[in-house]
């Protein structure tokens, strides 16, 4: 569960790196991307879908992660995460489905194991309360970013943008060399990003990308696309969950 996390924090952060020299950066999309962005701190409820089409090495796989959220003052998360996965052919649906419910958290993987676990033992904290955000957390310095950006620009609700390969992979450089990370070297070749806004919320974004991952004497080439669907923003009053009666207690990780 531990890792499942950490993938999906990872999975969040690249959405993160949104907006970053040059003439071709409009200043007008990077301000849209900002109030978008400062807009999650307003999110109460959503469903959500998020998307990722990778191949590596001409291997291919997608993830699929979808489901919603009603986060309440005073009252415990409740959410909903089913995945999907596809590879080598084969394709399985509903491979994990995820609740949290009343402090408690629920596994199911592939109907073969169903585990119910409190907050507390899943994740080191007794309740999730709410997952609201004040607006200083989504912070962004547009001056900072710009001199990642190689393009920026906005057409009605639509933000594109490109990154300077050369400037990231730069940056990664140095933080690979200040976390004394030698064995492994991550290279961009391309990194896009298309944003659809609805009333300045962020509704879609898909980030386009073409890299090496280096290990040692083994290296890969990786491509593909990330998207994140948000969608009913502030309109979700229950999320559909299962009666639970045939999860036992276990250890989920």
């Amino acid at each position: 569960m531990k890792k499942l996390a950490a993938l999906v924090l990872s999975f969040g952060m690249l959405f993160s790196m949104a907006a970053c020299s040059g003439s071709k950066v409009s200043d007008d999309a990077l301000d849209k991307l900002e109030s978008s962005v400062k807009k999650f701190s307003e999110v109460k409820n959503a469903n959500y879908s998020a998307d990722m089409d990778m191949t590596v090495d001409k291997e291919n796989a997608k993830i699929k992660l979808y489901g919603g959220f009603i986060s309440e003052t005073k009252k415990p998360l409740q959410l909903s995460m089913i995945m999907d996965m596809e590879a080598s052919g084969q394709k399985l649906e509903k491979y994990m489905q995820l609740f949290v419910k009343d402090d408690t958290m629920y596994l199911n993987m592939l109907d073969m194991m169903k585990q119910k676990t409190s907050l507390k033992d899943a994740m080191g904290t007794a309740s999730i309360p709410n997952v609201n955000f004040d607006a200083d957390t989504f912070k962004m310095n547009k001056e900072d970013m710009k001199k990642f950006l190689k393009e920026a620009s906005v057409k009605g609700n639509d933000l594109k943008l490109s990154f300077d390969v050369e400037k990231l992979n730069e940056e990664t450089k140095k933080e690979t060399e200040k976390n004394n990370v030698t064995d492994a070297n991550v290279e961009f070749k391309k990194l896009d990003m298309d944003v659809t806004l609805n009333n300045d919320f962020m509704e879609k974004a898909v980030i386009t990308m073409e890299m090496t991952n280096t290990k040692g004497e083994t290296k890969q080439e990786m491509n593909g696309t990330i998207s994140l669907t948000v969608k009913d923003i502030n309109k979700v009053s229950s999320i559909d969950f299962p009666d639970f009666k045939d999860y036992k207690e276990g250890s989920i990780e």
